[in-house]
């Protein structure tokens, strides 16, 4: 029999600042970075999350713009329902500071920068197509819905 999949609700952040995308890295051994974000937690709106995972792992207080993307993730260990929404002051982010940050600890580092570059191995990977039309539309950018597996 198949072990039930781990399931979570998980909110991540668009920061995008003189065209460039705010990511973080989660670890010094991963090879990859990911957008800011984190799960949801009983009783707390996708918006709240987005603003206390933000905090805990920025020190910076953000504006949360709407959601732009929802993204359906499976796999045989993981069900994940990812929320991802448009951050206003997205300029702020350049003063990001784990040490200031309460979860900061949790983080090897930030960077902002094309996720194209083979340097970032942004995850997850189909936001890298997308890219080009968020800086284009920015919140303005209709809601979508995709599923990877």
């Amino acid at each position: 029999m198949q072990p039930t999949p781990n399931f979570a609700v998980t909110v991540r952040a668009i920061i995008i600042d003189k065209g460039q995308l705010f990511m973080v890295k989660h670890e010094p051994q991963f090879d990859y970075y990911a957008l800011a974000g984190g799960k949801l937690e009983p009783g707390e709106t996708l918006e709240a999350a987005m603003a206390r995972e933000l905090l805990e792992e920025t020190g910076i207080v953000a504006e949360v713009g709407n959601a732009l993307i929802v993204n359906e993730w499976v796999s045989p260990t993981n069900h994940r329902i990812e929320f991802f929404y448009w951050v206003r002051n997205a300029a702020d982010f350049r003063q990001a500071d784990p040490a200031k940050a309460t979860h900061g600890f949790e983080l090897a580092g930030f960077a902002f920068g094309d996720p194209a570059d083979a340097e970032f191995n942004l995850r997850p990977n189909y936001l890298q197509g997308k890219f080009a039309r968020l800086v284009e539309l920015g919140e303005a950018y209709p809601l979508e819905i995709v599923r990877s597996t």
